[in-house]
């Protein structure tokens, strides 16, 4: 096996420690689609229900990018590979980052 493989494969691995807490985020979320909604419209209100979407579906985020990164390190295409790892960085970031707030 591939050492660059075997490298990736762990860093995947840390990417996806924040998918432990998926489950309660999932149920917030669920319950957050289902309380009524709010008469006024704000910026704070449309980024907060953008940013429930992307967590609901952070794990088919994950995958896909995973398998992309995956692909493009067997073709030695390191820097792609890196680059497919920021959009699940990103979000797991920010949900550990608003669990310890």
């Amino acid at each position: 096996m591939d050492t660059s493989l075997v490298i990736a494969q762990i860093l995947w691995a840390i990417i996806g420690l924040p998918m432990i807490y998926y489950p309660m985020i999932l149920l917030a979320n669920v319950m957050s689609f289902a309380a009524p909604a709010v008469q006024k419209i704000t910026v704070k209100g449309i980024l907060f229900r953008i940013f429930m979407v992307v967590t609901t579906v952070y794990p088919l985020i994950y995958y896909l990018c995973y398998k992309a990164s995956l692909a493009c390190v067997e073709e030695g295409i390191i820097l792609n590979a890196l680059l497919f790892a920021i959009p699940p960085l990103a979000i797991g970031g920010t949900l550990y980052w608003m669990i310890k707030k």
